[in-house]
């Protein structure tokens, strides 16, 4: 019998380098067969969604609806954590949040600037607030582009970004606004 680190090998053993199993006698987790098939798998997720991207197809999109009512604004730093909304038309103070107040629009306004400023962008633009007459309340980044729904936020959500809106029908974001607290059915 050999001793030290390597074993001779005798006729019927096998080395440990020759066996399938992991050094405890189980076999392995991950086979490099399996760890090939995830790969692949992987590769053809991208490969789909860069198609369907390029292409269009097997990509569902909401049809853009008309607008109802619309508001372009600015959000405006006042120091001490309190921040202006005002209309861009005529520099008009539309709504003075406090420090500690309005957390969903400050969160949504913070994502927005974040990416305009990534972009490049600075805070002359405008964001559109805009209702749609399908209902659905959305808000864009006249700079990057960017929309978001805002009823998908559930509605005391949308109603803090709703309130902004002048002469809004409010049976369209009364009706709109039940839809997106029950799960968007009417």
């Amino acid at each position: 019998m050999v001793t030290g680190f390597i074993q001779a090998k005798t006729p019927g053993q096998k080395r440990h380098a020759d066996r399938k199993e992991g050094p405890s006698g189980e076999s392995p987790v991950f086979t490099m067969r399996l760890i090939a098939v995830m790969g692949a798998v992987c590769v053809a997720a991208l490969a789909l969604a860069a198609f369907g991207r390029l292409t269009g197809i097997g990509v569902q999109k909401l049809p853009v609806s008309e607008t109802v009512v619309s508001r372009d604004i600015r959000v405006l730093d006042s120091g001490g954590g309190t921040i202006l909304i005002e209309n861009a038309a005529d520099s008009a103070p539309v709504l003075k949040i406090g420090q500690g107040e309005g957390g969903f629009i400050r969160t949504v306004m913070r994502g927005m600037a974040h990416e305009r400023m990534a972009r490049g962008g600075g805070s002359s633009e405008p964001f559109r607030l805009a209702l749609r007459a399908d209902g659905r309340l959305t808000i864009t980044d006249s700079f990057t582009g960017r929309e978001i729904i805002l009823d998908s936020f559930g509605g005391p959500n949308r109603a803090a970004f709703a309130r902004l809106l002048p002469d809004a029908p409010q049976n369209k974001l009364t009706a709109a606004g039940a839809a997106a607290t029950n799960g968007g059915t009417q």
